[in-house]
């Protein structure tokens, strides 16, 4: 999908849902949408929260089943509002984890 396509995709959805039923490394999609400025909605894996800001300051975990997805969504509809003005810090937490030197963070830590 070219650059131009993501960027459209990313620009017309309020808040990207990403539902894996198994353990997967670092999701380039999850970080594509908070680059967009989006809440992410992601299953609840380690491998996700732990190499992926996904808190309730920018989205929405659940349990990789239809229930715990369910209640997600609903959730989300519930406290949309306030999520879609969350926008902001997902992006400037994203964009520093994009583009600052990963030999900057290893002194970091």
């Amino acid at each position: 999908m070219s650059p131009s396509m993501l960027q459209a995709f990313y620009n017309a959805i309020d808040v990207f849902v990403n539902p894996t039923l198994r353990l997967q490394g670092l999701d380039l999609t999850l970080m594509e949408a908070m680059m967009s400025g989006k809440p992410v909605m992601a299953s609840r894996f380690c491998s996700i929260k732990g190499s992926i800001v996904v808190d309730d300051e920018f989205g929405f975990m659940f349990t990789p089943n239809v229930a715990s997805l369910l209640e997600a969504l609903e959730l989300a509809v519930k406290e949309g509002s306030r999520r879609m003005s969350q926008r902001n810090p997902a992006l400037q937490v994203s964009a520093v984890f994009f583009f600052q030197n990963p030999a900057t963070l290893a002194d970091d830590i």
